[in-house]
């Protein structure tokens, strides 16, 4: 009988996936709230494979990329580095250079900022990976914008 039960349970809730079905067992507001969680799951399983595919690019590809090592590939431009962040500006606005790829805008584990991750494309075709590198997030906009402030005057 419990076997029973269960399996009734079972396929009451599988009915209860399936979109004709929910419009007429659930009331109005219920299906709206149902749509909405399926919808936000839909986005961010979106977000997340759009994310992997970015990094996997940037990482050389499919038969190159090694999540594993993820972490330790990325030069990290601290808070209070100013030189290497004036580099990585300057890579940026280099016209000889290829735009680099927005990889990433991340929370740092570690307190409450924000972290750029940027890909610039390797120099070479030989070379497959792209230079990766974490700046934070306000302190490189500020910089970039002042560099652009001083292009424009």
């Amino acid at each position: 009988l419990a076997c029973l039960a269960f399996a009734s349970l079972g396929m009451a809730i599988g009915l209860l996936q399936v979109d004709c079905v929910s419009r007429r067992v659930l009331s109005p507001g219920r299906l709206l709230a149902k749509r909405r969680r399926e919808y936000r799951y839909v986005v961010e399983q979106s977000v997340e494979y759009n994310s992997l595919m970015i990094r996997q690019f940037v990482g050389g590809g499919r038969g190159l990329y090694d999540p594993k090592f993820e972490g330790g590939v990325w030069l990290n431009v601290g808070r209070g580095d100013a030189g290497e962040m004036r580099r990585v500006v300057a890579d940026v606005l280099d016209a000889d250079r290829p735009s680099p790829v927005i990889a990433a805008i991340e929370k740092d584990e570690s307190d409450e900022f924000h972290s750029l991750l940027l890909g610039f494309p390797p120099k070479s075709r030989s070379m497959p990976f792209y230079e990766r590198v974490r700046v934070p997030l306000a302190e490189f906009c500020e910089l970039l914008a002042a560099e652009y402030r001083k292009r424009d005057a």
